[in-house]
């Protein structure tokens, strides 16, 4: 069996809409400090809530927290408007409450919140300004050392078994018979396999990566697991599919 089957036992695999017209946002969330990693634009006030504790039933329901669980690192608000932040699900814990932009939460807030509302306040002073900000932001996906599309094949091709595993299987796979220790490898492999490719990814152990991958499947199920890991780093895993389907093409052909 593959490694990843032999890791698994049995291995039995998105992106984020970028915002149409960012000059409408109240608030753009962020899952890495300084503006970057997967973004949530909000365009409406209101509380927004996990949404398996969102009540359907009530008059008016909260709306859906558009991110995995507990990955919130930074944030931009439109001047006029506060975001207020909470610890847990359903408006629950120690809460803060933001009404500028924050490029990081620090330790205590950090991958922390849960569910949040979003409320308007009156000074509109500085919108101007915020806008300009706003569209500063890189929308540049991360990119690691600079290889060229050789390399990048021979590597893929090295993984060729690997990498076809990683883009078929998805959230049930990722978790069916598995055991916390079996995707903590697979994560390791993951992160091996990105290095490899150029990627600094110092900062990611085996376990907080799998964490990871765990949250992003909470919050959407939809994705193979390599275009879910690919999102939570924030590479451009199409480059590297287009890459291993043209070598593929090529071998069988």
């Amino acid at each position: 069996m593959s490694l990843i089957m032999s890791s698994l036992v049995i291995f039995c695999l998105v992106s984020v809409g970028s915002c149409s017209n960012r000059d409408n946002c109240i608030a753009i969330i962020y899952t890495e400090a300084d503006f970057q990693g997967t973004s949530w634009e909000i365009y409406v006030t209101g509380e927004y809530d996990l949404w398996w504790k969102i009540d359907k039933e009530a008059e008016n329901p909260r709306m859906i927290f558009d991110l995995p669980n507990d990955t919130i690192a930074s944030i931009r608000v439109r001047p006029g408007y506060k975001v207020t932040i909470f610890e847990h699900a359903e408006l629950a814990g120690d809460s803060l409450v933001i009404d500028v932009d924050m490029p990081s939460f620090g330790e205590r807030w950090i991958d922390q919140a849960s569910s949040l509302t979003v409320f308007r306040i009156e000074d509109q002073e500085l919108v101007g300004r915020w806008q300009a900000s706003v569209k500063s932001d890189s929308t540049e996906f991360a990119r690691g050392e600079i290889m060229d599309r050789d390399e990048i094949a021979a590597i893929i091709e090295e993984n060729s078994e690997v990498f076809s595993e990683l883009i078929e299987a998805g959230e049930n796979q990722w978790y069916g018979d598995t055991t916390d220790d079996q995707r903590i490898n697979v994560a390791g492999y993951m992160l091996g396999l990105f290095e490899a490719l150029g990627y600094d990814v110092f900062s990611w152990t085996p376990n907080s990566f799998a964490q990871s991958i765990n949250n992003f499947y909470d919050w959407r199920k939809d994705l193979s697991l390599w275009h879910t890991a690919c999102l939570v780093l924030n590479v451009d895993g199409a480059m590297y599919e287009e890459i291993f389907s043209s070598s593929r093409r090529r071998s069988l052909g």
